[in-house]
């Protein structure tokens, strides 16, 4: 059983870490060009203080989404890219959650923290 949840540890690390990237600039790449526009806009404020609308997310959208978008915008690497919501800092690991699993929803305001 240990080596089992070890390796599923590993697994994780490795996606995190490796695939995450990736697999957001695919997104962000078909959501560009092909995709519908989701219906959620949400706020970003970086620490100078500039404000930026990002939207076309739908409540289902992965926080590497934003993630990426977010990158985008400001012109940050995406691994850079911090994202913190309320008070609660939005680690990689949360990456491939839903947006409405982390409570963001349409509106929500968001602080990017260039790390």
């Amino acid at each position: 059983l240990l080596l089992h949840k070890a390796q599923q540890d590993h697994v994780r690390h490795y996606l995190v870490h490796h695939q995450r990237p990736r697999m957001a600039e695919t997104w962000w790449t078909q959501h560009r060009q092909h995709r519908p526009k989701g219906p959620m806009a949400v706020w970003v404020s970086s620490m100078s203080g500039q404000t930026k609308e990002l939207s076309g997310f739908f409540p289902s959208s992965l926080l590497a989404h934003l993630r990426h978008a977010a990158a985008d915008a400001f012109h940050v690497p995406f691994n850079a890219c911090g994202l913190v919501h309320h008070a609660d800092i939005l680690q990689p690991e949360m990456d491939f959650k839903n947006l409405s699993d982390l409570g963001i929803e349409h509106g929500s305001q968001l602080c990017l923290v260039d790390s």
